[in-house]
């Protein structure tokens, strides 16, 4: 500031007290901007008053003018000051083309500012004209600030004093050699004002050549020349007159040329700048579409030949398509590299483009590469707002010979991996994984196409449903690896069976469905099922093992108003039909059939209910002995007391019990129940032993022998008095831990009998291994007794058999007195049946044979026993087991 000022009073024009130039202006200016940018303080700004008053006393000033003059100096610095910050000016920030007309217009109103305080203090100080004084120091406070801080603004640029000081740049040599002997031949020896304006073409140069630190420092210093040399009165100004005029008219000339190299050499920067960051902006633009992953291109589409020509492919298309490498001609139609299907698709959207319709589209295109290789891209289409090729003013180049073409920006994305996934993943959702034949889903879409395919040809729809027999032989015998390539096998021969335009499925363990379409009536639809089976039931030979393959077919043939899920349902009665009647048969669906199923169904859901609403009730048919009448135990049968069909038999039901899996539930009710009621008989009429049969899938189930044992705990019956019984069919079922349970059974002294015996396929191996106490000769042996000697002869053998092994016979179904002299007179001692009671409650159990061997008329109104009830009677046994006359459908 001090040398500011005291170069400010060392200028003063000849003759007078004038400076023609002021640098304190401006510094205090710069010293207001740097105050601001570290935050305004007080202090400082008494400080620069402080200095400003003295060195104006240093300098000769009157102590009173130097004080008044002080603040003068500190108001322009604030005006300028805030006026530059309030527009974003920063001394080191970035330069903009507006700068230097701030930094003028922020000049101008710091010297307008401090003119009217200065022209104010002489006037009151000394008594001078107020106008004259105002204009000259507003000019010269002005265009000292406008140059001060312009030269600090240039001199704040990133290694100005570097660029400044290579001279070894012809150009910023030229210009200092030229400007300073242009300067001095214009204000040192031509008195001709006009040549001033020589200085303007030069100041262009510097503006536009040599950069805004160079330019402004360079017009800044050969601005001062031009100061100096008209204060001695020579140069082009040198002749006006009147000094004061000749300030106004030297500031506004310095302060113009400067204006214009700033300004020029600042818009120069900023464009500069700006051209810079352009060019960076595309090289990152270039590489980044360059590195992408994502394929990039231009498409050039010509209206009339909608083909699109890849005009500008990245590294990335170039490799997904496999185009030619950069630099070499790409091809000249994208729809050529498209699969068949998919150019129709491709031509009508570029077409439509090409009309305006479209402006983006997206879709999923499948490409075909020249050696065949097939690649899916989901391809992002969107119109260019410029034209590809483009005249100087950025307007389409319309060529004479056709119409313009229309550019279009296209993206891309390989998604033949995910294509491929959804590929297997729907595979997999409507295929089998082990045989790869369709599912159930895929099965019924099949089965719609095919009839309404067959509704239209008036043929027909045959659907074969295939089960294996005894499958789950070969998954325990040979393990589950053996399963699967039998299943595999069948799959094989249901395959070469049939025709390409017929589905196999496999919907689940060992099941199969064929789909036959087309054919011509139910005959034809046998023959056809007929011949699978065959095909089907070969040997196969798993791990060098021969393994024998049995199927039953269910077949349901397609009337109108059938859909898929009809069809799978009546072939699947079929399928459990031809399972009922043996296995390794085909048959057909009946309306019947339906009728069973629902009959399955409501029962199952009734019998469930009956169970949880104790509707079930026990009745007891006695044991006699045939030599004395007297009663000698009592069999537990199991009745259904169902609340709007009164009192049900077993046989209405007992097959859905067994086929529903209710049986061992059903068997455990029967026990706990039989074991209740007979404590209870034991108590009021003294002990008597209870028949409790016991199906396969009870004694199956573990825990069974807790089960009896806490029945028989919580009874109190003791378990001498319970005889279970077990058809003949399960010895031979009994192994290992069956074996064991039934030795406990023993143990705890319940005795078990045979049923039925002479009616299965057990050996006598096993009713010597078995714990058996008791034989029972099947009904069907005793009601034939008087008219079949075979059957005399059966009866007359196991009463033998029974005596070597000390095993007690029952005869069951005795119905006539005849039947029961025979029995007697061969040596049985103890039978069942109709002649002595049916069964009855067990309130009525103690009175049910006081009448002697004679059917009782309160039972038997007419006398007769009714025909119906003679032989298998749906009420004996309790439960009917899993025995050849009553098996399940099992596989």
């Amino acid at each position: 500031m001090a040398l500011a000022m005291y170069l400010g009073r060392i200028a003063r024009l000849p003759d007078t007290a004038l400076s023609l130039v002021w640098p304190a202006s401006g510094v205090a200016v710069w010293w207001m901007l740097v105050l601001r940018a570290r935050r305004f303080r007080l202090l400082d700004c008494v400080a620069l008053a402080m200095v400003v008053a003295g060195v104006n006393i240093a300098t000769g000033a009157p102590t009173l003018v130097a004080t008044v003059f002080g603040p003068i100096n500190l108001a322009n610095g604030l005006v300028g000051a805030l006026i530059l910050t309030a527009g974003g000016f920063r001394l080191r920030g970035r330069v903009e083309a507006h700068h230097p007309f701030l930094l003028l217009g922020a000049a101008a109103a710091a010297g307008l500012s401090s003119g009217l305080l200065s022209a104010a203090a002489s006037t009151w100080l000394t008594g001078a004209d107020f106008w004259p004084s105002f204009q000259l120091v507003a000019v010269r406070n002005g265009v000292s600030t406008f140059l001060i801080v312009s030269l600090v603004w240039a001199m704040a640029r990133p290694g100005a004093l570097r660029r400044l000081g290579r001279f070894t740049d012809l150009e910023w040599t030229a210009a200092v050699l030229v400007g300073a002997a242009t300067y001095l031949l214009v204000f040192g020896w031509v008195d001709d004002s006009p040549l001033a304006f020589l200085a303007l073409p030069i100041a262009v140069w510097f503006g536009a050549r040599v950069g805004l630190t160079r330019a402004t420092v360079l017009s800044f210093c050969l601005g001062a020349l031009a100061v100096a040399l008209s204060v001695t009165g020579s140069g082009a100004f040198g002749g006006v007159a009147s000094a004061t005029s000749r300030a106004l008219v030297i500031q506004a000339f310095v302060a113009t040329t400067v204006l214009v190299v700033t300004a020029l050499a600042a818009l120069h920067e900023q464009r500069e700048r700006e051209a810079a960051s352009l060019a960076r902006t595309k090289e990152l633009l270039s590489e980044a579409i360059s590195s992408a992953l994502i394929g990039n291109t231009i498409v050039d589409v010509r209206p009339g030949n909608p083909c699109g020509r890849l005009a500008t492919p990245n590294p990335a298309l170039t490799r997904l398509l496999r185009l030619p490498p950069q630099g070499m001609a790409a091809p000249d139609c994208w729809a050529s590299l498209l699969a068949p299907d998919e150019r129709v698709v491709v031509t009508d959207v570029l077409h439509r483009f090409t009309t305006g319709a479209l402006d983006r589209w997206t879709g999923e295109l499948r490409h075909v590469l020249s050696d065949g290789t097939e690649i899916w891209a989901q391809v992002h289409l969107s119109l260019l707002a410029m034209p590809l090729v483009a005249t100087e003013d950025n307007e389409p180049n319309q060529q004479s010979d056709g119409p313009s073409s229309v550019p279009l920006v296209a993206q891309f994305l390989d998604i033949t991996a995910r294509r491929a996934a959804e590929t297997q993943l729907s595979h997999m959702a409507l295929h089998d994984d082990l045989t790869g034949l369709p599912n159930r889903v895929l099965l019924r879409d099949r089965v719609d196409h095919a009839l309404a395919a067959c509704r239209r040809s008036g043929q027909r729809v045959a659907l074969l449903f295939l089960d294996l027999d005894h499958f789950k032989d070969v998954n325990d015998s040979l393990g589950h690896e053996a399963g699967d390539a039998v299943l595999t096998a069948v799959a094989d021969r249901l395959q070469n069976a049939v025709r390409p335009s017929d589905t196999v499925a496999r919907i689940g363990g060992d099941e199969f469905v064929v789909c036959l379409a087309g054919v011509a009536d139910a005959p034809s639809a046998e023959q056809l099922a007929q011949r699978v089976a065959a095909a089907v039931s070969q040997v196969v030979v798993v791990q060098g093992r021969r393994v024998p393959v049995g199927v039953s077919v269910g077949l349901a043939v397609s009337v109108p108003g059938d859909d898929a899920s009809s069809l799978l349902r009546q072939s699947d009665s079929a399928m459990y039909q031809a399972k009922r009647s043996g296995r390794g048969r085909v048959s057909g669906f009946v309306p019947d059939l339906v009728a069973q199923a629902d009959r399955h169904l409501r029962v199952r859901d009734e019998l469930e209910q009956a169970l949880s609403d104790d509707q079930l009730v026990l009745h007891y048919q006695p044991l006699v002995d045939l030599a004395t009448g007297r009663m000698t135990g009592c069999e537990a049968l199991v009745r259904w007391q169902h609340p709007v069909r009164g009192l049900l038999y077993p046989g209405e039901w007992l097959d859905v019990a067994e086929e529903g899996g209710l049986m061992p539930r059903l068997g455990g009710w029967v026990l706990d129940r039989a074991c209740r009621n007979m404590a209870r008989y034991a108590a009021e009429h003294g002990p008597l032993r209870v028949h409790v049969n016991v199906s396969g899938k009870q004694l199956n189930q573990a825990g069974f022998v807790e089960q009896l044992e806490g029945a028989v705990a919580a009874s109190s019956l003791r378990p001498e008095w319970l005889v279970l019984e077990l058809t003949e069919t399960h010895l031979l079922d009994v192994q290992h831990s069956l074996l064991k349970d039934l030795g406990r059974l023993a143990a705890l002294d319940v005795s078990i009998a045979v049923d039925d015996f002479g009616t299965g396929y057990s050996t006598l191996t096993q009713l010597v291994r078995l714990p058996v106490g008791a034989l029972k000769i099947d009904r069907s042996f005793v009601s034939d007794l008087l008219t079949d000697a075979r059957a005399e002869a059966v009866v007359r053998g196991v009463l033998a058999m029974g005596d070597a092994l000390d095993l007690e016979v029952v005869a069951e179904g005795v119905e006539t007195p005849e039947q029961a002299a025979a029995l007697r007179a061969l040596g049985c001692r103890c039978a069942q049946g109709f002649l002595w009671s049916p069964g009855v409650p067990v309130d009525a159990l103690h009175q049910a044979v006081d009448t002697g061997p004679t059917p009782q008329p309160s039972l038997f109104p007419d006398g007769s026993l009714p025909r119906q009830q003679v032989g298998p009677h749906p009420a004996e046994p309790a439960l009917v087991t899993s025995s050849p006359r009553s098996a399940g459908a099992g596989g």
